[in-house]
């Protein structure tokens, strides 16, 4: 029935108005069960009324028509003008908050004069102890970096507070991007281990031990990578930190496949050269510098002919090693390259589609999470609205609706019942009076502007009709740039194995 609903939300599009009602429930106001005609099963919920939402089943659906209707792109667009983007910076401008406080601790913290690799056999309170007694330079009190550490570890344990209870909330839902959940809490726990002090001369100084100045570089690569899922939410450039997140993943997935012919190249390296070179001497040494070999980093030289002499018995370690030349880096990497360039095709083809369906899953949570708040934000934007220095912010291109011309009606919607769940009153005639719930929804009207003069409300100009079919071409051109690039590929492929024949025809006479 998807490819019905474009015909559907045809019949909500007057010359005069669109009705959002078939679309949205609750346009501004926060779900609740007098409210709201979706999230019912046996008694209402915010999560349920999330999960059956039009627009989360559009989004589900993932049908391009349906999600470039006009009635959906309206009714979106409404909702962050309404609270969407208030909340939405206010939740950016504390993520950056966060990652300012956590990169001013890291760039401001003590190190010692040599690295924490020199001073490993030294403990915690043994290095800060003879960094402070220091004659020369010793280290002095700081006392607007212990300020900033309290912070950090204040907002990381009320976050990370806040991941718990979303855990016990959500339980199994929780667990679905477990990619960005798992970088959530690390980065979390890692900046609350790097802004602890363990003792008075840390705490003192500022000086972190060898363990915390490791888990302090991993938290801020981190919460960097998080500031990155924040801006793609809302914001149109968001869609290339879409395309980062899609790209990993597909990464992710490729390599949980062939991770088992690399693990048995990692033994086999450390097996035939643990006596000989130190890169392998380990297998927590062989597993770095394998990955590395995986980039084109193959020391062939240093391996077999140090010194510029040949390595005695290696003859086994050559064949092995041209083996993994060939799986890894000719096979497998072009296989890597060949997918993470289809998935930037397909990406860039869909992208708007991809941030809108990323706005739909961002104003919907907001408003089940936060829906006193979106509620007095959107009364706040609807007061402002209607004064005349606010009407000029929206004419000079800030916003892409008038909100002036969206009014608001309240219907009260009786729902259906099966027989078994109706519930009825005897009069004292006999008869049965039906006791049914009902619901008063608030849905939104958006008016065409006065003087248009009867011309439709979503009518395309030139200008926006041309960009149109510029997108339409340039969605053709790389289509078939993308067929022309896979063909390539096959031919320097096939190429490649007739010239690795030839020699080897070459070789052997």
């Amino acid at each position: 029935m998807v490819p019905l609903v474009p015909l559907l939300l045809e019949q909500f599009i007057s010359e005069d108005a669109v009705d959002l009602s078939v679309i949205d429930d609750c346009l501004r106001v926060r779900p609740a069960v007098n409210r709201c005609i979706f999230g019912r099963t046996k008694r209402f919920s915010t999560s349920d009324w999330l999960k059956q939402h039009p627009l989360s089943l559009i989004a589900e659906a993932n049908y391009a028509p349906v999600y470039d209707h006009d009635v959906v792109k309206l009714c979106v667009d409404l909702k962050f003008q309404l609270f969407g983007n208030f909340l939405y910076f206010l939740i950016l401008c504390s993520q950056i908050i966060y990652v300012f406080i956590y990169t001013g601790v890291a760039l401001a913290s003590p190190t010692p004069s040599q690295s924490y690799y020199d001073t490993s056999n030294y403990t915690c309170k043994q290095l800060c102890q003879s960094l402070t007694s220091d004659p020369i330079n010793p280290l002095p009190e700081n006392f607007l970096l212990r300020v900033l550490r309290f912070l950090l570890l204040i907002c990381s344990c009320m976050v990370l507070l806040k991941e718990f209870f979303q855990l016990i909330l959500q339980r199994e839902k929780y667990f679905r991007d477990i990619f960005v959940k798992f970088l959530e809490l690390q980065t979390y726990i890692c900046s609350i281990l790097f802004s602890t002090d363990l003792n008075y001369c840390t705490q003192y100084t500022g000086l972190r031990c060898k363990w915390q100045w490791e888990c302090g570089a991993l938290g801020i690569a981190s919460v960097w990578t998080l500031l990155l899922f924040t801006f793609m939410n809302s914001l149109k450039i968001g869609k290339y930190g879409l395309l980062f997140v899609s790209v990993f993943l597909t990464f992710l997935k490729f390599c949980l496949i062939y991770v088992f012919i690399w693990i048995g190249y990692i033994i086999a390296f450390y097996m035939l050269f643990t006596q000989k070179k130190p890169q392998f001497t380990s297998i927590f040494y062989a597993i770095p510098k394998t990955l590395a070999m995986l980039t084109g980093e193959y020391d062939f030289d240093d391996l077999f002919f140090p010194h510029g002499k040949v390595l005695q018995g290696s003859e086994a370690a050559m064949v092995l090693y041209s083996i993994f030349v060939f799986t890894m880096n000719i096979v497998i990497m072009n296989i890597m390259v060949g997918l993470a360039v289809s998935d930037v095709k397909c990406f860039r083809l869909n992208a708007k589609r991809e941030h809108l369906r990323s706005r739909i899953e961002t104003c919907l949570g907001l408003q089940a999470k936060f829906g006193l708040l979106c509620e007095t934000c959107s009364r706040l934007v609807l007061a402002l609205s209607k004064h005349s220095y606010f009407l000029h912010f929206q004419i000079s291109g800030l916003s892409k609706y008038h909100l002036w011309k969206l009014e608001l009606r309240k219907s009260r919607v009786d729902l259906p019942q099966s027989m078994n769940e109706n519930r009825s009153i005897i009069s004292r005639g006999g008869k049965h009076h039906s006791t049914r719930e009902h619901v008063t929804c608030e849905i939104g009207y958006y008016r065409q502007h006065l003087d248009r003069g009867g011309e439709l409300l979503l009518q395309e100009d030139e200008n926006t009709r041309l960009s149109h079919k510029v997108d339409e071409l340039r969605d053709v051109f790389e289509k078939g740039n993308t067929r022309i690039h896979h063909e390539l590929r096959k031919l320097t492929i096939s190429l490649q194995t007739d010239f690795d024949e030839i020699k080897k025809k070459l070789l052997e006479s």
